[in-house]
């Protein structure tokens, strides 16, 4: 089937034939297409929406109090320490590790004095929460090598995971 134009330009008849109708895709390509993309598109806004694990700190200043978790809940207990006297900070056997586990402990020659012969730091205690329950974590600051010797210092963290 072909139609008949006149050329603009040269003003004569010319044939011409139909194009071609676009090949249509199936319905069920159309639709798995459909899906696939809002997959990629919505997935990655709801990933971006959802609230980031906070990781809580605690300062001696916070020796005392109680403080409610979730499994999963990772937190830290950063307390000043010279560890050139002889004295770090000691974990307490008696927190409930079924409960709560102690991941790592650091310890940190302050940034200012790190050229300092017998400068001071911290020690950090990174803790996560593991089950449901209560616990205590008891810190003691004490030097290692003297036994029954009460500790210098004391940090104390009630713990109750939901």
């Amino acid at each position: 089937m072909g139609l008949k134009m006149k050329s603009l330009k040269t003003g004569e008849n010319k044939n011409c034939r139909a194009a071609k109708p676009a090949r249509k895709l199936p319905s069920q390509a159309l639709c798995m297409f459909a899906a696939i993309m809002t997959i990629l598109i919505v997935l990655p806004l709801l990933f971006s929406c959802a609230p980031a694990a906070q990781e809580r700190s605690f300062l001696i200043n916070d020796s005392g109090k109680s403080v409610a978790l979730s499994p999963g809940d990772v937190f830290k207990v950063t307390l000043e320490s010279n560890q050139t006297t002889g004295y770090s900070w000691k974990l307490s056997e008696n927190m409930d590790q079924d409960i709560v586990i102690m991941a790592s402990s650091v310890y940190e020659v302050q940034k200012s004095s790190k050229d300092m012969v017998g400068a001071g730091g911290t020690e950090t205690f990174s803790f996560k929460a593991q089950a449901q329950g209560k616990t205590s974590i008891l810190l003691e600051y004490v030097r290692p090598w003297e036994e029954g010797v009460a500790p210098e210092l004391t940090f104390t963290l009630n713990i109750e995971v939901k």
